[in-house]
């Protein structure tokens, strides 16, 4: 398939899959001949399909999700340990002194820009589909709308690592690119940055329409399994607007999904992402991972990774990565969240090759099986499903908000549903044993805390810890034992990839880098 390949310095523009993985090249007779047009030709509906197949490729698999966010993410706050490793760009994340040219950086940069240009192309030819039996219209909008979240899902990120501040305290600080069709210009081909207020206006057209275009479904069955649905977008969208400071925008949003009455939260929190519980009551959006393979409706990657990064085991030979350090488990103290959330030295695991094994050192239980057999190569790790948003995550959000606004006992509220479903209770049912009674500072750094118990060793405390201002506590308060960290500012962002500078005279470096 020839597309036009564009770079804006060295990420890619339009479809260009590499030779790993490459989901479209399957599909088709001669890719150095089929035109842009004969791919998009009418009659060739399902190529849509096909594209939408490729976004979820890089989101899901090692490139983000399956790998790279679950390795790097937690070292970054200090929930992980760097112990075993030939790496160093993981010990510049431990340390915070992450170089431009650190692969993870340069990768991840270009990862999310090469799936941009998945999302706009798809988008960009929404009317070229024409709907069939098999794909009637209301699934072409649904394909598009997905596109649509999957491309603000990775402004999400972009923005959350590269700019140099949120909109809600330097509304024009510099953002990142912002790339929604193949350029036609020689300024639209050498893209400025954006502020960031207008990567946040993006972010929240695109959630909204894709909020307008798919259709209103959980999407946990059959082929839509693993596919993102409108309330996925309700709770991102809300997660821009914390962003902005928009709080009023953001209850409203996340009451959308509340007010469903889809989603419950499940009675113990390790079902979340425990690997025998998948697409619980609580999950509005979760990766799927499975040892079935690919193909037209895989929606989906063959494994994740976190059990290779993660898990050292005997006699089995396996040395992890990383590890839970001290400074973990005595945060956590006596909260029950603890052993559902650290798989624990000494507890034993099954080993695909039969029997046992034992558990060397602390390390996350999060997305880690302990029924489904290990396997500790590249190949084949895990198939444990990964829970990017679930119905806690939507209460903690509302507590934020609620708080943010002087409106402290629907937060407490919110909040005191968690923790009672945390101590073994019913969470709808006050306990003057459990539930708090704060407000003010009090409650809102609670509240803070309390994320921290609930959603260790996830994805979004790094983004979290900077929005709220609060970095240089946090990594001081984390820091390893016997280090002497000292905190700089620039260590909230990253630096953009050398090469990006260097090809396009218009971006701009970060300060400090």
């Amino acid at each position: 398939m020839n597309f036009k390949k564009l770079l804006i310095g060295c990420f890619v523009t339009l479809i260009g899959i590499g030779a790993c993985q490459s989901d479209l090249d399957q599909y088709r007779v001669d890719p150095s001949n089929m035109t842009d047009e004969q791919f998009w030709a009418e009659g060739k509906t399902s190529n849509g399909l096909r594209v939408l197949s490729t976004i979820y490729t890089n989101v899901v698999g090692w490139r983000m999700y399956g790998r790279r966010f679950s390795t790097t993410f937690p070292v970054l706050v200090n929930d992980a340990e760097v112990y075993q490793s030939g790496q160093p760009h993981w010990f510049q994340f431990e340390s915070h002194t992450y170089l431009p040219s650190n692969k993870e950086v340069v990768g991840l940069w270009q990862d999310l820009y090469k799936t941009v240009s998945y999302c706009n192309d798809l988008i960009n030819h929404h009317d070229a589909m024409t709907p069939t039996d098999e794909f009637p219209q209301e699934v072409i909008n649904d394909w598009v709308g997905q596109a649509h979240f999957m491309r603000a899902l990775c402004y999400y990120h972009l923005l959350n690592l590269w700019s140099e501040d949120y909109p809600s305290r330097n509304p024009e600080a510099r953002g990142v690119p912002i790339l929604t069709k193949v350029p036609e210009n020689y300024d639209e081909y050498f893209a400025a940055r954006a502020s960031v207020s207008e990567g946040y206006m993006q972010m929240e057209q695109d959630f909204l329409k894709s909020i307008e275009l798919m259709i209103d479904s959980p999407k946990n069955t059959g082929n839509q399994v693993g596919m993102v649905n409108r309330y996925a977008s309700y709770g991102f969208l809300a997660q821009v607007y914390l962003g902005w400071g928009k709080y009023d925008e953001a209850i409203e949003a996340l009451k959308m999904i509340v007010d469903s009455g889809i989603y419950e939260l499940n009675p113990v929190i390790s079902m979340a992402y425990d690997g025998d519980h998948e697409y619980s009551k609580e999950a509005i959006m979760e990766w799927e991972y499975n040892d079935t393979g690919f193909g037209l409706h895989a929606f989906n990657s063959t494994y994740s990774l976190v059990p290779l990064y993660f898990l050292s085991i005997s006699p089995h030979g396996a040395r992890a990565n990383f590890k839970v350090p001290n400074t973990v488990m005595e945060r956590f103290g006596d909260d029950p969240r603890m052993p559902y959330s650290v798989l624990q030295a000494g507890e034993e695991v099954p080993l695909l090759s039969g029997g046992t094994g034992v558990v060397n050192d602390n390390h996350t239980r999060k997305f880690v099986s302990t029924t489904e057999p290990f396997k500790h190569s590249q190949q084949e790790s895990s198939t444990v499903n990964i829970c990017a948003l679930r119905l806690s995550h939507v209460y903690m959000m509302l507590a934020e908000a609620y708080n943010a606004k002087g409106q402290d006992g629907l937060a407490q509220e919110y909040l005191n549903k968690i923790r009672r479903r945390a101590y073994g209770q019913d969470p709808d049912t006050p306990d003057p044993s459990i539930d708090l009674n704060l407000s003010g500072n009090e409650l809102r750094d609670e509240i803070r805390e309390d994320s921290w118990r609930e959603f260790y060793h996830e994805f979004n405390r790094w983004y979290d810890i900077n929005r709220w201002g609060i970095t240089k506590q946090e990594l001081e308060k984390m820091a390893p034992e016997g280090s002497d960290f000292v905190y700089y500012d620039h260590m909230k962002y990253w630096p953009l990839p050398p090469k990006e500078i260097e090809n396009n005279h218009n971006l701009k470096q970060n300060a400090g880098y």
